[in-house]
Formats: C-alpha cells, structure tokens, sequence
C-alpha cells in the first residue's frame, strides 16, 4: 500500500498568533466574568456587606494564579526548553482558573456562612475569617493533594505530548491552593477594613 501526499497544509505564524491573542483575551474575559457573578452571588447576603469586596478579591487571586503559574512554567522552560506556550499551556491556563476559583469559593462562601452566624456577635471580621479558613483548610489541602499526586503520575507516566499541560497544572494547583488560603482572605480583610 503506498501512501501519497494529496495536499499540504501550513498553518503559518499570524494563526498562532491569533490564537495567542484569542487565548489572552479570554482568560481575560474569565477572570472578569467570574468576578461579576460572584459579585451578583454574593449580593444581599450579609446585611450591612457590600458583594464587590468578594468579587475583587476573587478577581485578584485568578490573576495572582494565572500569573505566577506563567512565571513559573516559563522560568521552567528556560532550563527544559521542550516547553513551550502552546495551545495546550493556554489551555492548562483556562483549567487553572477552574480549579482555582472553586477552591476560592469554597473559602468565600465559608466566610459568608461565619458572618451571617456571628450575626449579632461582637466578632471582627478577621477572626471571622480566620474561623473559615481553619473550617476549609483541611479540604482544601486533600483536594489539593489528591489532584497533585495525579499530575505527578500524569507527568512522569503519561504521554509527552501532554508534559507542559500537565506541568502547568501542577503549578496551577499549589498556586491556587496557595492564593485561596493566603492572599484572597487576608486581602479581604484589608479592603474591608480601608472601607
């Protein structure tokens, strides 16, 4: 059986540059958009709280995410040059956001839950905080850890094609751990408190 060649494709530089521009956008949009809705989430559901200290919060912990987990994987790329920002790191970007935002909610709504139960309660707002922190932090860390020990299989025992997609992700899933616990709650704590 021969096997001939009945046409070729290129797809040139100006179409991965065009995806580049299209992925950069959209995790714009992602972030923005997830920022709104938890705004309109958490809206009216603590008395005398405004819902956008939330959705600020939320919206500078996925940037802190998705640009550490860059910085990382291209620091990475530097000394394993067969990493490269591809379409599939793009993608692991966009997952990244996912993962984050669920671990990010899972926090924001447990300090919502502490401040409608301390209701009357002469509590400040960073022992609320910290309350709901230690209420998540042991689900936030097995599900961390689960999900990273099977990036690490992935990894080391799964295809090469997908080494810098599941890279990226393993970045992205102690960054977003990280970001949840530590920078979206204290930094609430700071912009509630400045208002």
């Amino acid at each position: 059986m021969k096997i001939t060649e009945s046409r070729y494709v290129n797809i040139g530089e100006s179409f991965g540059a065009y995806i580049k521009k299209s992925a950069y956008i959209t995790l714009s949009m992602a972030i923005i958009m997830i920022a709104i809705y938890i705004a309109y989430a958490f809206r009216g559901s603590i008395p005398g709280m405004a819902s956008w200290p939330f959705a600020v919060v939320t919206g500078v912990s996925l940037i802190h995410d998705v640009i550490v987990a860059f910085g990382l994987y291209v620091a990475t790329s530097y000394f394993f040059p067969e990493f490269k920002i591809d379409t599939f790191f793009l993608t692991a970007l966009l997952t990244i956001l996912g993962y984050s935002i669920n671990d990010t909610i899972v926090v924001m709504d447990r300090i919502r839950s502490n401040l409608r139960d301390s209701g009357g309660k002469k509590m400040g707002l960073s022992h609320v905080i910290d309350g709901a922190i230690h209420d998540t932090l042991r689900r936030s860390l097995l599900t961390s850890s689960t999900a990273f020990i099977v990036l690490l299989a992935m990894f080391f025992f799964g295809p090469e094609s997908l080494k810098g997609f599941t890279l990226a992700l393993l970045f992205g899933t102690v960054v977003g751990t990280y970001s949840s616990i530590c920078i979206a709650s204290p930094l609430l704590v700071d912009i509630t408190k400045k208002k």
